[in-house]
């Protein structure tokens, strides 16, 4: 990336950025721009997280290609978006019956014990086969963006190889890597924040706004990217 593109990316990034902090009081969402980390104990949180691993496997790699890996995540990220699942009306949210009945002592353990796992751990999902073409749609748009539509790189928030921000700045600390999750839930969350689906928190508004001129294509090339990266 170029220094005219490094220059278009902050600027879009610090644009959606503000546009969230002001929707998130508005709206009132989790704001999740300056966060501590919640402090839970690994160790406590092993053992708490063991109805978690159904769906998320021993070593936090998803079980099954709709749930998302969460080993090696951000704990601030993990708590937070635990603490929305908790506080959660959707009737439908699976996760929401899953996690009420924990303490937010609880929720902080089981964040540092998935957070202290290594992002890479082996996966046993393959990834299904796509076109060359297809993959390098997904690899510039994660790279670089689209400026005809305004869509900023994915990297500027989550790093060039996916695995979260560098540099590791206060307000990053809640900003999720993204290699190597399953495609199939990559496209479900693209598509949920372009439809304002289970906005619960400043980063969903961020990323409403990002996924908002996505083709479907686009969502799929994406998708099968990321699940490659670390691969």
């Amino acid at each position: 990336m170029n220094a005219a593109s490094l220059v278009r990316t902050a600027i879009v990034v610090m644009a959606l950025l503000v546009g969230a902090s002001v929707l998130a009081a508005e709206l009132d969402v989790i704001d999740m721009r300056h966060l501590e980390a919640p402090g839970g104990n690994v160790e406590a949180g092993r053992e708490k997280a063991a109805v978690c691993t159904n769906c998320h496997g021993e070593n936090g790699k998803a079980m099954a290609p709709l749930f998302p890996s969460v080993a090696g995540l951000p704990e601030s990220y993990l708590y937070w978006k635990l603490m929305a699942f908790k506080q959660s009306t959707r009737t439908d949210s699976v996760m929401t019956p899953l996690v009420s009945a924990n303490t937010e002592e609880d929720l902080r353990d089981i964040a540092a014990f998935y957070a202290s796992l290594p992002l890479d751990a082996p996966s046993t999902l393959v990834p299904e086969p796509v076109d060359d073409a297809v993959l390098e749609r997904g690899r510039n748009l994660f790279l670089t963006g689209d400026t005809a539509t305004g869509t900023p790189p994915c990297q500027g928030c989550h790093g060039p190889e996916g695995a979260g921000p560098p540099g590791g700045k206060p307000f990053q600390h809640a900003w999720p890597a993204l290699r190597g999750q399953p495609a199939m839930y990559v496209s479900q969350r693209l598509t949920n924040y372009q439809a304002g689906y289970a906005i619960d928190t400043s980063q969903d508004k961020i990323m409403a706004g990002v996924a908002r001129h996505l083709a479907p294509e686009d969502i799929a090339a994406l998708a099968a990217y990321i699940e490659r990266i670390g691969h």
